[in-house]
């Protein structure tokens, strides 16, 4: 893959929304997390897919991971990764009231307003985290997925003289942030087949 700069054309831009990161290019696709029943409706395993113990599992550094991931504020302005992770994509179209147009002549003209380019920089910073941190907790994975590579469309939503790349760039760091969310449902799941139970999730307890 070409290598990215805040001048690279919008064209290479939209290659990442297809691809994956050059870390992830190897690895083996998990099965889907729908696939794999994460707890039964009383929030306990079911007796035909774990006969074992499960409170060791509850306690397992996955579960706990989990519930960081879904209960502790990353910021005092900012709720739970997980929420955040929500808020930004929500925001899926970018709007004239999160753009700052410096003016005609000014060097990187256009950029997301502060605050919006301050919290998302913090909500991709968390969630590749996590990514990082659930990846290393699956004895078999050598690589593991990277949301923004070497932070391309960050630094371009930080500055940029075209108004068109601004929006690519942020369609693009959209579909992979969604992308992450689904690497970390797929890492859950390849830990939960590693230590064979499907009794993680302390979420429903």
């Amino acid at each position: 893959m070409l290598p990215l700069t805040p001048n690279t054309p919008m064209s290479s831009l939209l290659s990442l929304t297809y691809q994956p990161s050059p870390e992830t290019r190897d690895e083996p696709q998990a099965s889907q997390l729908s696939d794999v029943p994460m707890v039964s409706d009383k929030g306990h395993p079911s007796s035909a897919t774990c006969n074992r113990d499960p409170a060791p599992i509850l306690k397992s550094p996955m579960a706990q991971l989990i519930q960081e991931y879904s209960s502790v504020g990353i910021e005092s302005q900012l709720g739970p990764t997980e929420s955040s992770v929500i808020w930004v994509l929500s925001l899926e179209e970018l709007t004239p009231d999160l753009i700052v147009d410096r003016g005609e002549g000014r060097p990187h003209r256009y950029h997301l307003t502060k605050a919006i380019l301050n919290n998302v920089c913090v909500v991709v910073t968390a969630q590749q985290t996590f990514i990082q941190r659930a990846a290393a907790l699956i004895m078999e994975r050598k690589s593991q997925f990277i949301v923004d590579p070497k932070d391309t469309l960050i630094h371009i939503l930080q500055g940029t003289s075209s108004l068109p790349q601004l929006y690519v760039a942020w369609k693009v760091l959209i579909s992979r942030m969604r992308l992450g969310v689904k690497t970390w449902e797929e890492y859950i799941a390849e830990y939960q087949l590693q230590v064979g139970t499907t009794a993680l999730s302390p979420l429903s307890t």
